[in-house]
């Protein structure tokens, strides 16, 4: 016994290191099972895989890597929009103030509401928390979309001096009609892809930057999917308006003629120029109200 066991220092037994048995399973061949050694077992029992080959394990697997790369994802959106900010301490501050006023004035409906003068018909469809670019820095907010509207309005008020030694302190706001916006286009930094902007322009030449999305691609979205659909609004208006017109055009020129019949050679001219009068009238009217709906 001696002989076969060597004793280490402080008494411990080392014990021998051994190949692995030949019947041992390898690791490579974990999921391959040998029944005919079993057979004789009566503990051993096997059951088939169900026909839809599905894994209860794999779909786990599979549902927690997939909420796994959606909370890296909104974490990286969360740190870039932190980053932002001159200081990451004033942003979280922001962030808790937003959130403890939106649970005050019971949502971002409300407070939207508030802050801004509702339109008739007008319906807030999203929000986000963002920056606005600025000659002094990024603002930090919430824009809103609406159907008729783009709104921004800064977390907190922002010191303004209209006159030297005379400060004001006012939320920092930007209102643009739908029917004046222009383009929503997607912009990024060269130097650094994540950083990723949100440029409009409107009609009229005006730009504004929007930056530091949590939900950048949702942001986007639903700022086209609102372009879009008041482009399609105005599209139906305009048409409206001009089948309007075509139609009073139709039935004016329709009397003017059945006019003319009856009437003699001598007297035509003098119903012609009148019946042309009434027609021009409908055209004076209304060609007002086109040029505010195609504008």
């Amino acid at each position: 016994m001696a002989e076969e066991r060597k004793k280490g220092k402080g008494g411990l037994e080392m014990a021998r290191p051994i190949l692995p048995h030949p019947q041992h399973p390898s690791s490579s061949s974990n999921n391959q099972f040998n029944m005919a050694s079993h057979n004789n077992s009566p503990y051993l029992s096997i059951s088939p895989v169900p026909s839809s080959g599905s894994r209860p394990m794999g779909t786990l697997c599979n549902a927690l890597n997939r909420c796994a790369r959606k909370a890296e994802a909104l974490a990286d959106d969360f740190w870039n929009h932190l980053r932002v900010s001159p200081s990451i301490t004033d942003a979280a501050v922001a962030r808790i103030a937003q959130g403890t006023k939106l649970l005050a004035e019971g949502g971002h409906d409300r407070l939207f509401r508030q802050t801004f003068q509702i339109l008739p018909g007008e319906k807030l469809l999203h929000s986000y928390v963002c920056y606005l670019s600025t000659s002094s820095g990024p603002v930090i907010g919430t824009l809103y979309i609406s159907k008729k509207r783009i709104a921004f309005c800064s977390d907190y008020p922002l010191c303004y001096y209209d006159a030297p030694g005379y400060q004001h302190w006012m939320y920092y706001k930007v209102v643009i009609e739908l029917d004046k916006l222009a383009t929503v286009d997607p912009s990024a930094n060269r130097l650094n892809p994540s950083e990723k902007y949100i440029h409009m322009i409107t009609r009229d030449g005006y730009e504004f930057w929007f930056m530091g999305f949590i939900s950048y691609d949702k942001a986007l979205k639903s700022l086209n999917e609102a372009l879009q659909h008041n482009c399609r609004t105005l599209s139906l208006l305009q048409k409206d308006c001009l089948s309007w017109l075509r139609w009073v055009s139709d039935l004016m020129t329709a009397e003017k003629v059945d006019v003319m019949l009856e009437m003699g050679l001598g007297e035509r001219k003098l119903m012609n120029d009148g019946v042309m009068g009434v027609c021009i009238v409908p055209y004076l009217c209304f060609f007002p109200l086109f040029l505010v709906l195609y504008y």
